[in-house]
């Protein structure tokens, strides 16, 4: 039987038996056939990185088997070459900034934060990279401002929408600051950003679709 036809479980966290239970990498290495690991040759280390952490930041095993279920097929085999491997680190870069941040701004009502991080160039080099880094720390400011002036007042969800705000901001901040670990503030950001609504599936496919 083909293994993806198998009743497989996408696990939180790291298991030591093979078979159709284990994170969505180490099922990755057991279908492509190669020594049981979280860390499969076969699939791009960008990629993988970000699909760990997100795989263990979602709330069941369903949950997981929904997002990642249909992809395996497109993660497969997509390690290349170093310089794919960076624009994919700048991907994650710039969506966090662009994308994760601004949601989480507008659901604590920064909409001028919001869109002064959409309003950047697209995060893909150096320069961008030091902007988008100062606009992060700035969005994170202005969330733990606002929570601060409204704190006496605010009722748990606004309480919540600042800290998402806050954290996300911080976490996209350190991805610029340091592309070489973008996807796991990535995947902090999307957390902070409520993954859900961000459509992490779509990103995934957009990553492991980057050629030369």
């Amino acid at each position: 039987m083909n293994k993806l036809e198998m009743d497989l479980t996408i696990a939180f966290g790291s298991h030591t038996q093979e078979g159709p239970v284990g994170c969505i990498m180490e099922l990755c290495s057991w279908i492509a056939e190669e020594k049981w690991s979280d860390r499969p040759e076969c699939v791009s280390p960008v990629i993988a990185a970000f699909c760990r952490n997100i795989n263990d930041g979602l709330p069941n095993d369903e949950a997981r088997k929904n997002l990642f279920l249909p992809l395996i097929p497109h993660l497969l085999n997509t390690r290349s070459t170093g310089a794919v491997e960076e624009k994919r680190r700048w991907m994650l870069v710039d969506w966090s900034v662009r994308k994760a941040v601004p949601y989480c701004l507008r659901a604590a009502g920064l909409v001028e934060e919001a869109e002064k991080l959409e309003a950047l160039d697209e995060v893909n080099n150096d320069v961008a990279r030091a902007a988008a880094r100062a606009a992060a720390y700035a969005a994170a400011d202005a969330a733990d401002a606002a929570y601060a002036a409204d704190a006496a007042y605010a009722a748990y969800a606004a309480d919540a929408a600042y800290a998402a705000a806050y954290a996300a901001a911080r976490a996209a901040a350190y991805a610029a600051r340091a592309a070489a670990d973008a996807a796991d503030a990535a995947a902090d950001a999307a957390y902070a950003a409520r993954a859900a609504a961000l459509d992490i599936s779509g990103l995934i496919l957009k990553l492991c679709q980057v050629t030369e």
